[in-house]
């Protein structure tokens, strides 16, 4: 409903407005009907709600795909001290991390643009709606028609206003306006609907998920068992091999560093031992034995070199292997905290949209039956249409208050981890550098 008024008219009480009508401007002040709530609006997108389960889809994408590569980079091999004291634990680990890689990987890509796809419906037909304030045939216009002077009698004893072509002109574009505004928003709830089965079908995968991750944060992570009894979790167990790993990683790099240098000392004297051939034949035949001899002595020293090289790497592999289980059970749990909570709160807001939907549905439907009431009652229908406008009018004032909050929605629906290039609990596989070398 237009509300900018010249300055030279006074100001209205609350509930009460301008309005004009017809080619001459004509301005009538008519009086809305006030909600019975302060605020009439049911759209209520959660933004921590979405950032959660957004966070969460994020992870479950940074795992592996499969369980060939998810044993690419944890090999079963690598955990000797773990099985020892649980043999399923990375069977384990390797389902629920695969799982919850494939169930995020639909999600993402079938639905995650949920939330974004129904706020632009919202913003879609709250464009759609507010479009009909302007233009030749508006409602603005047609519902002042409707309570316009020339159709309203001052007494009981005055004669009935004609029906004429204006008023019924009137009547017609509201009636086209709301059968188009209620077959839209109709659309919209059922859209509303398919996506909440969608993110309801996800939560009750993602809740099977979280049991089985809870199991293993447990296993891992927790120093007390279920009595309150001190354990060791597997995460000592993985910090106690890690330990020893880095260990023998500064033991094989000190034996490839020493053998290095003594071949190298080893080459020099058997290509220089020539040299003392000065006392002939004897001399040289003594250099010849030396010079086999530091060959000898070099190839020896190459060997344990090569095999120092080789068990550092090896040492390097198994580090990545139980620093990338590390940092995965140590976030799992992490990620899945509060997201039963996130996706009721995600699906709740959702719910409210196709409420929104779908009262708007409803409140358009009633206007069309009472609409029809002011032209079969009409000697008696002045206050109903009065009542009409009201009902627009509060219907504008959603519009304006969802309109904002679904663009406060949009604003923030791409959120980023201040500081860091990728959410925190996205498990990054590259803790260690892909050429072996010394730990820092």
């Amino acid at each position: 409903m237009p509300d900018n008024q010249p300055s030279s008219e006074p100001e209205l009480p609350e509930g009460w407005a301008y309005v004009t009508s017809g080619p001459d401007k004509a301005k009538h002040v008519v009086h809305f009907q006030s909600p019975q709530k302060e605020d009439t609006t049911t759209f209520k997108l959660t933004k921590g709600a979405y950032h959660a389960v957004w966070l969460y889809v994020m992870t479950g994408l940074a795992y592996p795909e499969n369980d060939h590569r998810f044993e690419e980079i944890i090999p079963r091999g690598n955990l000797q001290t773990l099985e020892k004291h649980d043999q399923s634990a990375w069977t384990d680990m390797r389902t629920a991390i695969v799982n919850i890689h494939t169930h995020c990987k639909s999600f993402n890509d079938e639905s995650m643009s949920t939330w974004t796809s129904m706020t632009n419906d919202v913003l879609t037909y709250v464009k759609y709606a507010l479009s009909n304030l302007e233009g030749p045939d508006n409602f603005s216009q047609s519902l002042a028609v409707l309570v316009g002077d020339k159709y309203r009698r001052k007494s009981e004893t005055d004669p009935e206003p004609a029906h004429d072509q204006t008023y019924k002109d009137a009547v017609e574009v509201l009636q086209d306006i709301c059968a188009d505004l209620k077959r839209s928003a109709d659309g919209y709830a059922t859209k509303c609907q398919h996506h909440i089965d969608k993110v309801e079908s996800f939560r009750n995968t993602t809740m099977s998920d979280k049991t089985k991750v809870d199991d293993l944060d447990y296993r891992f992570n927790s120093k007390t068992d279920h009595e309150g009894k001190a354990r060791k979790c597997y995460t000592d167990l993985i910090n106690g091999d890690l330990a020893t790993i880095r260990a023998d990683e500064a033991l094989q790099l000190s034996t490839e560093q020493s053998a290095r240098q003594e071949y190298k000392d080893d080459v020099t004297a058997a290509a220089t031992s020539v040299t003392y051939a000065w006392w002939f034949p004897i001399g040289t035949l003594a250099a010849i034995g030396v010079a086999t001899a530091f060959g000898i002595k070099a190839e020896q020293a190459k060997k344990r070199m090569e095999d120092a090289e080789r068990d550092y790497g090896k040492d390097v592999a198994k580090e990545r292997a139980l620093m990338t289980l590390s940092n995965w059970t140590s976030h799992m749990g992490e990620t899945v905290h509060g997201l039963d909570t996130a996706m009721n709160e995600a699906i709740e807001a959702m719910a409210s949209i196709k409420t929104m939907f779908e009262q708007q549905k409803s409140g358009f439907d009633m206007v069309q039956t009472e609409l029809g009431d002011v032209t079969s009652k009409f000697n008696k229908d002045y206050n109903l249409r009065k009542r009409i406008l009201g009902k627009f009018d509060e219907c504008i004032k959603e519009w304006h208050t969802i309109q904002k909050l679904a663009r406060d929605f949009l604003d923030s629906s791409s959120p980023t981890i201040s500081g860091e290039k990728e959410p925190k609990c996205v498990g990054n596989l590259e803790k260690l550098p892909n050429e072996a070398k010394p730990p820092t």
